[in-house]
């Protein structure tokens, strides 16, 4: 525990910015500092997440065909790197969406056993 808060090594938001990203680049074709403003409304971090973070991730994913970018240049100002999901992309977020259900459940089953053994 630190400050309180149960840390299993998700660090700021951790192993969900992935999968947030990819539901975020469903309802839109976002630039990085969209995609930090949709991920933190997910409420996985209560601290700010490092832009570069996102940056990173978004390297990765892209070469991993999860998503494909390109320049927008019809905002009036500098052109922005925007970024899109793929099929492939796609599919990733539904193995995302399975795997959390199961998680769920695992957790789910875990609570029902502490609050029996604790007597709440």
């Amino acid at each position: 525990m630190k400050n309180g808060h149960c840390e299993i090594g998700m660090g700021s938001g951790g192993r969900f910015i992935q999968p947030c990203i990819l539901l975020s680049l469903k309802e839109n074709v976002l630039h990085g500092y969209g995609l930090l403003e949709k991920i933190m409304e997910f409420g996985f971090s209560s601290e700010p997440i490092d832009i570069s973070v996102i940056y990173r991730q978004l390297k990765k994913m892209e070469s991993e065909g999860l998503i494909t970018s390109a320049w927008n240049t019809d905002t009036g100002g500098p052109a922005k790197k925007v970024y899109s999901l793929t099929g492939d992309g796609m599919d990733a977020l539904k193995a995302y969406k399975d795997f959390f259900v199961h998680r769920k459940e695992k957790i789910e089953a875990f609570l029902k056993t502490f609050d029996e053994r604790m007597g709440e």
